[in-house]
């Protein structure tokens, strides 16, 4: 989670990134607000991120052969690839994930920041989840229904 120091004034930005075994550049799927404020301490977020090398967007292709894609959910809401460019396509920085004993990091934008507030729950899958999958999960953690949307800009009640 960025916040609004970030040089690129990247406020309440949730990214899920994928970075070649070597480092560099990572290519991202961002949920990005249009405002400051969307995102609220004291509060809890059911984020998902879906990383696949089996499919790409059809857009991805001018950037390269590197198959592969990212996808973010915030409370349950999909960000929408195509009204965010390039992001979402590993090709984007040319990334090539492979087995190997790089580390998962999760709440950190760098090995130097680490998001200062709680995560739990952690889950990791071998499959895609389905939109209706992510729907009961966000449903069962917090006994409301996913609303809102994230097509240009990104919004949730």
């Amino acid at each position: 989670m960025y916040n609004a120091q970030t040089p690129q004034n990247r406020f309440d930005r949730l990214s899920g990134y994928v970075f070649n075994p070597s480092a560099g550049l990572g290519s991202a799927a961002d949920w990005q607000p249009s405002a400051t404020g969307v995102i609220q301490a004291v509060h809890w977020y059911h984020v998902v991120v879906e990383y696949t090398t089996k499919s790409q967007p059809s857009d991805c292709i001018n950037y390269g052969p590197e198959p592969g894609s990212i996808n973010i959910w915030v409370d349950g809401v999909l960000w929408d690839h195509a009204a965010h460019g390039s992001t979402g396509c590993m090709s984007q920085y040319h990334v090539v994930p492979k087995a190997g004993s790089s580390p998962l990091n999760i709440g950190s934008m760098a090995l130097d920041s680490w998001f200062e507030g709680a995560i739990g729950k952690i889950a990791i899958y071998n499959y895609l989840l389905t939109q209706n999958q992510i729907d009961a999960h966000y449903t069962a953690m917090t006994g409301i229904n996913p609303s809102g949307s994230c097509s240009s800009t990104c919004t949730i009640p």
